[in-house]
C-alpha cells in the first residue's frame, strides 16, 4: 500500500509538472507520443490532456487525446473531446474517422456510417 501511494504521489507530481510547462502545443503533442511510444501510457494521457486544456483551439492536440481515450476504450472521454475537434475543423477527415470508429464502439451504427461517409468524401477535398 506505501509503494502504492508512492505511485499515485509521483503521478500527481508529474501532472502538476506538466500542467506547468510553458511550451507550443506541437511540443505537447510531440512528448505526448513520445511517452507513448516509450509504453508510459499514463504520462502520455497527463501531457496531452495538459496539450488540449492548454491549446483548446488546436485541432491535433484534441485529436492525439482522443486517439490514446479511443485506445483506451475511454469512449465517454473521447466523445466530447472529438466534437469539440469537429468544431475546430469540421473538414478534416480524421476526426470523422475516429468518430466513425467511435460510434461503432458504441453500437450507433447509422452515426459510424455517416461519419465515415464524411471522411471518405473530405479525403477528396483539396486544401486550401
Amino acid at each position: 500500500e506505501e509503494l502504492n501511494q508512492g505511485a499515485q504521489a509521483l503521478t500527481v507530481a508529474r501532472a502538476q509538472a506538466v500542467a506547468s510547462w510553458n511550451v507550443p502545443a506541437s511540443e505537447f503533442v510531440r512528448r505526448g507520443m513520445a511517452f507513448d511510444e516509450g509504453n508510459k501510457r499514463e504520462l502520455a494521457l497527463q501531457v496531452l490532456e495538459a496539450a488540449a486544456r492548454q491549446h483548446p483551439t488546436v485541432r491535433d492536440a484534441q485529436l492525439q487525446l482522443a486517439y490514446l481515450y479511443l485506445e483506451e476504450q475511454r469512449f465517454a472521454d473521447a466523445e466530447p473531446v472529438l466534437k469539440h475537434a469537429l468544431e475546430l475543423d469540421p473538414l478534416y477527415p480524421t476526426t470523422h474517422e475516429f468518430l466513425a470508429y467511435l460510434y461503432e464502439q458504441q453500437g450507433k451504427r447509422d452515426a459510424a456510417t455517416e461519419a465515415l461517409t464524411k471522411a471518405k468524401l473530405f479525403q477528396k477535398v483539396p486544401a486550401l
